[in-house]
């Protein structure tokens, strides 16, 4: 919308009325949501048969079939109906406040020099570095606000990491003469700075959302790669056999299941394991 301001006052000029306005930038951003939903939905279902088959193969579990999710596509559908139609009503508050002469001069107008703290900058390294730091040392908090906090530290960290701390690397990279003055380095570090200034917000978005996505298929790997080991761990036999006190078929039931091993050439061991159970309190607990 900042690009197309000089349109806009041409438009005006030539005779477009505030009514007019609002309409033209309504029906273009409820078009654009309504193309934006429909390659969403059509471009996720083509790839979900992908991600099936990648989920099943991390896994081991088969038989991970596509289906068409008539719900989270009805769900995706109306939140972002939603905001489409809330953006189509507040853009045009955004423009039609300007004048005309200002609207045509849009474009000629100097772009304002991107501020920083240095203060901001260092501190946005510092919550990213603890965010990380409480992530990977999470198992040894106990409390419950800790998962938050490591959050709201990584966010708050990117989003002025990129409005802080880029900018403040590109100007102490003008500050240095030898690199600055060096060849195209004085147009690119330039123009680089006011591109982070109108893009920061993009960037964290991106950043955040990639941070999650590679999160999330991390965690899926793990899953797959500790499923064994846990298994393991909390059910060391594959096959248990739980008879309680007074039961009259164990016998039966233990030789049924040692001719079935026998039968199909399984080689095994037998351990007998004694369960006592703790009443106390009206709690009953089993212990090995």
């Amino acid at each position: 919308m900042k690009a197309r301001k000089k349109e806009f006052g041409i438009l005006t000029i030539l005779g477009m009325t505030k009514k007019d306005f609002n309409r033209l930038i309504f029906v273009e951003n409820i078009m654009i949501g309504v193309l934006s939903i429909l390659s969403g939905l059509i471009i996720g279902l083509a790839l979900s048969k992908l991600f099936l088959m990648f989920t099943s193969k991390f896994l081991g579990v088969e038989n991970l079939g596509f289906y068409f999710p008539l719900k989270a596509i009805a769900l995706t559908t109306i939140c972002f109906s939603i905001i489409f139609i809330l953006i189509s009503f507040i853009t045009p508050k955004l423009i039609s406040m300007e004048k005309t002469v200002e609207l045509l001069k849009a474009g000629k107008k100097p772009k304002k020099a991107p501020k920083i703290s240095i203060s901001l900058a260092l501190i946005s390294i510092f919550m990213i570095g603890s965010g990380y730091y409480l992530g990977l040392t999470g198992d040894r908090y106990t409390q419950s606000f800790v998962p938050y906090l490591m959050v709201g530290l990584i966010v708050l960290g990117t989003l002025l990491l990129f409005n802080q701390f880029s900018v403040l690397v590109l100007n102490l990279l003008k500050k240095n003469k030898k690199i600055y003055l060096n060849k195209t380095n004085l147009l690119w570090i330039s123009n680089l700075s006011y591109k982070i200034k109108d893009n920061a917000r993009m960037l964290f978005l991106v950043s955040i959302t990639s941070a999650v996505t590679f999160i999330s298929v991390g965690l899926l790997y793990s899953m797959k790669t500790n499923q064994v080991s846990s298994t393991k761990i909390h059910f060391p036999f594959p096959f248990t056999y739980v008879s309680m006190e007074g039961n009259q078929m164990e016998f039966t039931h233990l030789s049924r299941i040692e001719e079935s091993l026998k039968a199909k050439g399984f080689s095994y061991g037998k351990y007998e394991i004694e369960y006592i159970k703790d009443t106390m309190e009206g709690k009953k607990i089993s212990m090995q």
